[in-house]
Formats: structure tokens, sequence, C-alpha cells
């Protein structure tokens, strides 16, 4: 029993491992730091014309300076770590002032940066899920912009009056030590859960996105105790940029805060996906050994596709074809990439840098070094057929039977039967 115990242990433990390096992976491949840097670009630079649309709008509705100075007081203090005393200082200046006015051109400005920051987050998550946003643009822009002025202010609103209910009720400040920790959690909880489960174009399922939106909230929460630490005690930024100072700080945490927000999707997937990939896994343990053969299957399918005139073939086209695991397959069009078989164009798609068809087998077969050509048991049709024997030749003659035979060869004859629709 005890044997079995730690047989378990090291099961889940590998499990874990390798899940982690493919999140890692998945994350870097998905362009998780590219993403990252354009959407805090693109924040940063509608963080202040919207900021200010929406405070002149709350004031409008909401009576009252007070009020909207605690929002504000609440909101950036809590969100913007080591710059939210000053930022919230320069915004409550603009209020008080009342030189802010708002224009048609500034509502429009703020409506086109707005939805295109929201459609790079969306272009984003549907990448994270191997999606193509192939929604109409303006429908998908009035959809998210509208989900922005109703949601976000909302959220805010309540998350103010039940600030202001908890501190002006004795027996709920009582339990309630820390307020302004707890609404910022909650807050950016179901902020979180909300992008994670209505974004992206593929359904997610609301336990998934929830434990995605958890993820996300604690490791920001993490990597927000840590950062003001860092910029309050160990950055300069103080004695290099003066007052500026809160410029640098401000981008850099913007950055930070979206790649979270980037990795608590990528996390949602993998919940969603854990079983799948594990046994994605455990079959290609048993299948690597089959890379040669799938390896000259894809290039034909590349190939064929290309003279036929429909170039680029997807990644997925490629899987359903192979019937060979994604992550496997994936791994393959990688290596076909960095030797300048293929090239990679939008997103997972691929088409042939140069004629395929005419390339010597021997020189395909280098790309993945081995002295083993094992046959898959479910090869079948002509073009399997013809590999097959080939292989069998060469694992029973030891010579080199690749060097005179190209694609062309192996293809010619109908050899793709099979082909997918």
């Amino acid at each position: 029993m005890p044997s079995r115990g730690l047989e378990k242990i090291r099961s889940l433990a590998a499990d874990f491992l390798y899940l982690t390096r493919a999140f890692f992976s998945k994350f870097y491949r998905d362009r998780g730091l590219g993403y990252s840097s354009i959407l805090a670009y693109q924040l940063i630079v509608i963080f202040v014309p919207l900021t200010i649309t929406l405070l002149v709008i709350g004031t409008r509705y909401i009576n009252g300076e007070k009020e909207i100075d605690t929002i504000m007081r609440f909101f950036f203090p809590n969100f913007l770590p080591a710059t939210g005393e000053k930022i919230h200082e320069y915004f409550r200046q603009l209020i008080i002032s009342r030189k802010t006015v708002i224009t048609a051109f500034s509502v429009g400005l703020v409506l086109f940066t707005t939805g295109t920051l929201l459609n790079t987050l969306q272009n984003a998550f549907d990448t994270v899920w191997g999606k193509d946003s192939n929604a109409h643009f303006f429908r998908r822009y009035f959809i998210l912009v509208g989900i922005l002025f109703v949601f976000v202010p909302a959220l805010v609103a309540i998350t103010g009056i039940s600030k202001m209910f908890i501190v002006n009720v004795p027996m709920i400040r009582v339990f309630m030590t820390n307020t302004s920790a707890v609404l910022t959690f909650i807050v950016i909880l179901m902020a979180l859960f909300f992008l994670y489960s209505a974004v992206p174009h593929v359904h997610v399922p609301k336990m998934n996105a929830l434990l995605g939106a958890l993820f996300a909230t604690i490791t920001w929460h993490i990597v927000k105790t840590g950062f003001f630490v860092y910029v309050r005690h160990f950055a300069s930024y103080d004695s290099l940029y003066g007052s500026l100072s809160v410029i640098p700080v401000f981008f850099l945490w913007v950055y930070l805060t979206w790649l979270i927000v980037l990795a608590g999707c990528q996390c949602t997937y993998f919940i969603t996906h854990t079983r799948t990939l594990l046994h994605a896994r455990d079959i290609g343990k048993r299948q690597t050994r089959f890379e040669h053969f799938y390896l000259l299957k894809a290039l034909a399918l590349i190939d064929t596709d290309f003279r036929e005139q429909r170039s680029p073939t997807s990644i997925h086209r490629i899987v359903d074809f192979l019937e060979y695991p994604y992550i496997h397959t994936a791994a393959i069009m990688r290596k076909l990439v960095r030797r300048g078989y293929v090239s990679l164009e939008h997103k997972h798609y691929f088409t042939p840098r140069r004629d395929l068809s005419t390339l010597p087998l021997d020189e395909l077969l280098a790309i993945i070094p081995s002295a083993r050509y094992d046959i898959p048991p479910n090869a079948t049709g002509i073009f399997d057929t013809k590999v097959c024997a080939l292989f069998k030749q060469m694992m029973q003659s030891r010579r080199n039977v690749f060097t005179s035979i190209n694609l062309r060869a192996l293809t010619s004859g109908g050899g793709h039967a099979k082909r997918p629709k």
C-alpha cells in the first residue's frame, strides 16, 4: 500500500510538471508576451481619456463629489500599487477644477480606441482557444464597447456603494477589518470571470472560467505585493525621473497586469483540456517513433494543397489528416519551419517555402535524426502503403533507399484519396 501511494504521488507530480511545461510553452507560442505589450500600449493610450469620460459621466448621475472621490480613493490605490495615490490626486484635481468638457470628438475617440483594445483582447483569447475571430468586426465592436460602458461603471459603482455601506455600518465594519482588500479581490474575480466566460468565441464552462479567474486573481495580488515592495524599497525611479517616476512604474504595472490576465485565460484552457492533454501525452509516448512517417505525410498534404491552389494549410487540417495528436503535430511543424521547408502564415497556417515535391526523401527524413523507421498500425491508403514499403526495405537492407525518391513519386497515383473535407 505505501508503494502504491508513493507511485500515485509520483504520477501526479509528473502530470503537474508536464502540464506546467506545456502551459509556459503554449503561452509563448500563443504570443502571450506580444499580446500583453500591445494591450498595455493600447490601455495606456486610452486610460486618461476613458477615465475622465467615466468620471464626468459619473458626476452628472451621482450628485456629490464626495461619492466620486470615495470611488476613486478605493479604485486607484488598490488597483495601481505605488502610483495610485499620485494618479488619484491628479484626477481629483481635474474633477474639482470642473474644466473638463466632453465633446463629440473626444467621445468618438474614446469609443474607437476602446473598441480597438477589446478587439485585441478578443483576438488574444481566441488564439489561446485555437479559434479564428471570424465574426463581423462592427458587430463585435459594438458588443464589446457596450459591455465596457455598462459592465465596468456598474461594477465600480456597486463596489463604491458597497464600500460606503460597509464603512458606515458598525456591525459589518467589526467583521471586515480590511474592506478594501476584500472588495478588490471580489471585483477582480468578477471581472476576470466575465472576460474568460463571455469574450472567447467558444463555449467556456462556467466553473472552469471561475477557477481560471481565481488563479489570475490570486496571482495578481501576489505580484501586486511584490511589485509594491520592489518599487518602494529597491527601485530608484524617484531619483532618476523625479515627479515623472509615476510614468515608467505605471507602464510596467499595466504590462504585468495583462500578462496575468492572459495567463489566467491560458489556465482556463488547461483546466478545460487537462484530460485531453494528458491523453495526448500518453499517446505521444507510444507514437513518437512514427514521426518520420507523419513528417512525410504532413509535407505531402501541404505540397498537394499548394499545387491544387488550396494553400495555406491549417494545423487543424493537418491534425485531422494525420490522425495524430495536436501537440506532436505542432512539434513536427515547428521543426519544418525552423529548417526552412515551410512558412508559418497567419496564426496556424502553413505554406511551402521550397518545391517540396522534388526534394529527396533522405533530406526530409534527416530533419528527425533516428536509426529506426517504424510504421503506425493505422497506416492505410496508397501513400501510406508506399511509405511503409520504403521503410520496410530500409530496415531490412540497411541501405539508403531514399536518395533517388521524392514526394512526387509517393503522391502520384491517388496517394491522397483519404483527404479530409
